[in-house]
């Protein structure tokens, strides 16, 4: 076992260690506890068991441990000698997701968010974190599947406000790099930007032509509203 868990070991023609995925951890532990066990030899060093009955023995994947043996009480058995075999985690598939969650972690940090107005979009960010020296903020009008720029500048600060668009559908895009241009994070977000009083005189005509289509079905020549 380790402090940090995730690590297995099974019996098959001696002990199988596997590594726990992330090949940065140290500090593992095999115990082994049965009464009869007079001691655990390892490396050339013996091991006597502690006040719970257990044979600990410290063990590190870049120290290998080929075999170890088990002495029993009273001659009870002979010495058991178990062969012990490793199975290494793979290094460049945990540096690849390590990776992916630090960016993911950096892209979250930015925060980004997205308002509609009356024919404007207000935009609102965080830095992702203090080596940011430059923020580029981006902004695409989608129209049947294809982006068309509509603004790109550099932000000084943490906000940017883009007015005079017309209605549909838009993507908000950050990006934000370091003192030599490296890119340290990005987000995107989008928004929609619709004609809300049209919308709402569309829906009061349609609740008057609701009505005066009652009053017709009823034939009632005044309706009291």
């Amino acid at each position: 076992f380790s402090e940090q868990g995730k690590e297995d070991i099974e019996f098959k023609d001696g002990l199988v260690l596997y590594q726990n995925e992330n090949y940065k951890v140290e500090g593992y532990r095999i115990v082994i506890k049965n009464t009869i066990i007079d001691s655990v030899n390892y490396l050339g060093k013996k091991v006597i068991s502690n006040s719970l009955g257990e044979f600990i023995i410290p063990f590190e994947f870049k120290k290998a441990i080929k075999e170890i043996k088990i002495s029993f009480k009273n001659n009870l058995a002979d010495d058991c000698v178990l062969d012990v075999a490793m199975v290494l985690a793979n290094r460049e598939a945990f540096d690849a997701k390590e990776a992916q969650l630090n960016q993911e972690e950096l892209n979250n940090s930015i925060n980004l968010a997205v308002i509609a107005g009356d024919s404007l979009i207000n935009i609102y960010f965080k830095k992702a974190n203090s080596s940011v020296a430059k923020s580029i903020v981006r902004v695409k009008f989608l129209k049947n599947d294809i982006y068309y720029l509509v603004d790109e500048s550099e932000v000084k600060g943490e906000f940017k406000s883009i007015c005079g668009l017309g209605f549909g559908h838009y993507v908000c895009y950050v990006e934000q790099f370091d003192s030599k241009g490296g890119l340290i994070a990005s987000s995107a977000q989008s928004v929609a930007l619709s004609d809300k009083m049209g919308e709402l005189k569309s829906k009061l005509v349609d609740g008057l032509d609701g009505v005066k289509q009652q009053v017709q079905a009823s034939g009632r020549r005044h309706v009291v509203i």
